[in-house]
């Protein structure tokens, strides 16, 4: 399944409110300003409506999601079923773990609410990752507790 196409979207340099909270959220908070205007130049603001899919497991795209707006479900399969492991709302970060990796998702992600979401390309964060050591220890932080959460929620 290729990502779902988004109602609108928008550079994320021109949006002066977008970029202020993308530099003081948990995740880019602390960063150096070389490495802020890099995402800020080539990050998008993108816009769906509810009960959308932004991915599925399995999928091969690869970008980082922060919310700006809105909240997202991602859901795990497991066994015949497919679980709810988390609700991500405002300041919420997902993709990390196929960014990191540089593998398939590992999880589908659906809007529930009309969303605004900041997606950066995956390349871009690794290399800003490597350049950065401090964003790449949140970025593995991140993953490393989301993994957690999911195994406890899955039993196991």
């Amino acid at each position: 399944m290729s990502p779902a196409s988004p109602l609108r979207t928008t550079p994320l340099e021109s949006d002066i409110a977008a970029m202020a909270f993308v530099q003081s959220s948990i995740l880019f908070r602390g960063l150096e300003p070389d490495a802020l205007s890099v995402f800020f130049k080539q990050g998008v603001i993108v816009e769906h409506g509810a009960a959308v899919i932004l991915f599925d497991e399995g999928d091969t795209d690869d970008a980082l999601f922060l919310v700006l707006e809105g909240s997202v479900c991602v859901h795990k399969r497991h066994k015949a079923a497919e679980v709810e492991i988390a609700v991500l709302e405002r300041e919420g970060v997902f993709g990390e773990i196929s960014v990191l990796a540089n593998r398939p998702r590992s999880a589908r992600v659906i809007t529930r609410t009309d969303v605004r979401l900041v997606q950066v390309p995956g390349a871009l964060v690794r290399a800003v990752a490597t350049a950065y050591p401090k964003l790449g220890r949140k970025l593995a932080g991140l993953m490393a507790g989301r993994n957690k959460d999911t195994e406890k929620k899955l039993g196991g």
